[in-house]
């Protein structure tokens, strides 16, 4: 029934070898690659400002075990998020 309308309509066939098949595709990596930069990016940021946070002058032995303990969780956050900036890094098509 596809194939009946897109005759009627003289519509292009989408394949991997069409035009705008690759500009989607280029467009879609290109999408994921910066959504995957500004994640790391913010993992990064809250990072810094957590160990701005823990040099604070005048605090406590209990609130900087805290921030230690989500400093520890946040870094295995930031290698997860580098592993999958990499991986699209290299799969990503320059323009």
């Amino acid at each position: 029934m596809a194939t009946k309308f897109e005759e009627t309509l003289n519509m292009d066939q989408w394949t991997p070898d069409h035009l705008s098949w690759v500009h989607y595709t280029q467009a879609a990596q290109s999408w994921e690659f910066q959504h995957a930069l500004d994640h790391l990016k913010s993992l990064v940021i809250q990072r810094l400002f957590k160990m701005e946070q823990m040099n604070a002058h005048g605090m406590n032995y209990k609130m900087r075990t805290s921030i230690a303990k989500a400093l520890q969780s946040g870094s295995t956050a930031i290698q997860t998020a580098l592993a999958n900036y990499n991986h699209l890094a290299a799969t990503i098509t320059p323009a």
